[in-house]
């Protein structure tokens, strides 16, 4: 007796993707999220805005999930779905940002606190280097014992440890919600490890930054403040070698100035912001070698 055999179709192949939710994130923009039946994997929301010009990131997603939409006739019944699908009441919101979000403070690959609704985060606009960065190594007794205790009789030592924890906690005060400091002085006098102390609580590069610590270079952070800032907003942003900023000392001068200025403001360009509307960053950290 011979078996009859079900060939897959578009139509089946578009069934195994589903649309299992509808979210809105801080500047009102519409993203859906949507998952691969019978696999585990989790795919990030997706800013509908974004599939209008170019869904190409999202079917990406949905074969790395286990879809294997092959077919241009496959991806279009997807897309259909997506264009007769009904705007509906967000069930989850997402975060575009890190720092506070309502009751929950993001981090990447991590959420802390108690958010009213289920939070998703994309950092699409964020250096995805510099988000690698943010990451756990150890136990907190073995932070207190091998950093935190070392620190004891070191004004400077304690003062950049203390400041780590400043940016999460500025928004419970008033005043200025961004500040910073710079440590000067001769080699060898205990700079980088007052910036390694600081930089310890939040994490440490990898590859071939890591001897870097949690800082960032001059030389690379100058030309986009505004983003490395974004990076570290409610966090630590400590800058390192000052001799890195420019080939003369008067040019060193300039972006120094120019990049603790543009700090001081607070606010993104609004060529880097989502709906026009300007993000603001606290709570920065900065320092020079002489």
């Amino acid at each position: 007796m011979k078996g009859t055999i079900n060939k897959p179709t578009s139509l089946n192949a578009a069934r195994r993707v589903r649309i299992v939710g509808e979210g809105v994130d801080e500047w009102g923009n519409r993203y859906v999220k949507l998952r691969v039946k019978d696999s585990a994997q989790d795919i990030p929301a997706f800013k509908v805005a974004d599939l209008v010009k170019d869904p190409t990131r999202l079917f990406a997603a949905l074969a790395n999930a286990g879809w294997n939409g092959l077919t241009s006739k496959a991806r279009t019944e997807v897309l259909k779905k997506l264009e007769e699908r009904k705007r509906e009441a967000p069930t989850f919101r997402v975060a575009t940002r890190l720092g506070w979000n309502g009751d929950a403070f993001v981090l990447p690959g991590q959420i802390f606190g108690d958010p009213k609704m289920p939070l998703e985060t994309v950092f699409g606009d964020l250096d995805p280097t510099m988000l690698a960065k943010y990451c756990t190594r150890g136990s907190l007794k073995q932070w207190r014992d091998k950093i935190a205790a070392l620190c004891i009789n070191n004004s400077r030592l304690i003062l950049s440890g203390c400041f780590a924890f400043t940016g999460p906690i500025l928004r419970f005060v008033d005043g200025p919600k961004g500040g910073g400091f710079e440590i000067w002085g001769d080699r060898e006098t205990g700079k980088t490890t007052a910036a390694m102390v600081a930089g310890s609580v939040y994490g440490c590069h990898r590859g071939e930054r890591r001897e870097q610590g949690f800082t960032e270079s001059w030389n690379s952070t100058s030309a986009k403040i505004e983003v490395t800032a974004l990076v570290h907003r409610d966090c630590l942003l400590i800058l390192d070698e000052t001799k890195l900023a420019g080939t003369n000392p008067r040019q060193r001068a300039e972006v120094v100035t120019t990049v603790a200025f543009t700090l001081a403001e607070r606010t993104e360009k609004q060529r880097l912001t989502n709906a026009g509307w300007a993000r603001s960053w606290r709570g920065f950290f900065y320092r020079r070698r002489t």
